[in-house]
């Protein structure tokens, strides 16, 4: 087991103040969410409108933290954007459609010692009889709400919340406060934009467990990336892909919830 702890950083002295979600993941009572599609490739669920207000105060979380970051950078004498990387454990997706709780449980893992299995996850969600699960076994596939709702529940807090990204500034920043926070951020990707697929094309998600903001001193974006494909040809860790890589397979999948974080 890797040690769940940040591995690098350049980030010294960051006002990494404690910062309290107040999602509230409950289906309202009159109402439960819509489901659509049956697969990896077309399920979505409706967000309620509690998940919609904890999505809309995260992203003003983002920006505060970011405004700070920066002002930190250039008055301070900290670089306002360096690199870092958690040591987010892998785990390969045991079945083919199961990728969702794969990428969850490695989330959940490196944030607290007890976890559950990947069936689990994969389980439907109904606390009335003790199950947390994602419904991926009932639709063939996971959603990005539902993936927010198990893994929080499984640590304890109200920390993720499932959006839809297209903007490429506002991916980055969101991976970069993820980071900083230490809580890694899953995503939905299209993978023929990945280097590692070679041009395969799949619906996926993937782990993002760091940044850097200069790779070689090129000026260069990139990403720090764990892949839970059940093949070794695509599964295990992938550092510094380009960020315009992962941009461009994430923002495939903004016609739904593509980041939780």
């Amino acid at each position: 087991m890797i040690k769940k702890t940040i591995v690098a950083s350049s980030l010294v002295g960051m006002l990494l103040v404690n910062i309290v979600s107040t999602t509230v993941f409950a289906e309202t009572p009159n109402k439960a969410p819509e489901y659509t599609g049956n697969d990896q490739n077309t399920i979505t669920r409706e967000l309620t409108p509690e998940e919609r207000s904890a999505a809309k105060k995260k992203e003003a979380e983002v920006e505060s933290y970011l405004k700070s970051k920066k002002e930190q950078g250039s008055d301070g004498g900290v670089e306002a954007q360096a690199w870092s990387a958690l040591a987010v454990p892998h785990h390969k997706q045991i079945e083919t459609h199961w990728c969702g709780p794969a990428s969850s449980l490695a989330v959940i893992d490196y944030l607290v010692d007890s976890t559950p299995s990947q069936a689990q996850l994969a389980d439907v969600w109904d606390p009335n009889n003790n199950k947390y699960g994602m419904n991926t076994d009932l639709y063939n596939g996971t959603t990005s709400p539902d993936m927010a709702r198990s893994i929080n529940h499984w640590i304890g807090s109200s920390w993720y919340v499932a959006v839809s990204e297209d903007s490429k500034d506002n991916l980055w920043n969101k991976i970069v406060f993820a980071t900083d926070y230490k809580h890694p951020a899953n995503l939905l990707v299209n993978t023929k934009h990945l280097s590692w697929y070679n041009g395969k094309e799949l619906s996926h998600f993937i782990t993002a467990r760091g940044y850097n903001d200069n790779y070689n001193y090129e000026g260069k974006k990139t990403l720090y990336l764990v892949d839970p494909h059940y093949s070794d040809t695509y599964s295990g860790y992938h550092e510094n892909e380009p960020f315009n890589n992962v941009y461009n397979a994430v923002a495939d999948q903004s016609w739904r919830e593509n980041v939780v974080y």
